[in-house]
C-alpha cells in the first residue's frame, strides 16, 4: 500500500509534464511570429471523404499603424486617438438619422 501512494505523485507529475509540453508546442510563440504569417494562412476543411486544404491569403494583412497618421499635413486623430471629422467631409443627413 505505501508504494501506491508514492506512485500517484509521479504519475501526476508525468501527466502535467506531457500537458505542458503539448501546450507549448501548440501555443508556441514561434508559430505566431510574423515570419510564419508570410507563408500564408491555411485552414483544413473536413469533407466526408477526405481532408482538403484551403488557402486563405486575405487573412494575413499588415496591421494599421494607429499611432502614425496616414496624413502629415492634416490632423486626423486627437492625442487620445479620437477621430477628427472636419466640416464638409461628412453627410450631415446621415449623422442626423
Amino acid at each position: 500500500k505505501p508504494k501506491c501512494h508514492a506512485l500517484r505523485p509521479m504519475i501526476l507529475f508525468l501527466i502535467m509534464l506531457v500537458l505542458v509540453l503539448f501546450g507549448y508546442g501548440v501555443l508556441s510563440p514561434r508559430s505566431l511570429m510574423p515570419g510564419s504569417l508570410e507563408r500564408g494562412f491555411c485552414m483544413a476543411v473536413r469533407e466526408p471523404d477526405h481532408l482538403q486544404r484551403v488557402s486563405l491569403p486575405r487573412m494575413v494583412y499588415p496591421q494599421p499603424k494607429v499611432l502614425t497618421p496616414c496624413r502629415k499635413d492634416v490632423l486626423v486623430v486627437t492625442p487620445w486617438l479620437a477621430p477628427i471629422v472636419w466640416e464638409g467631409t461628412f453627410n450631415i443627413d446621415i449623422l442626423n438619422e
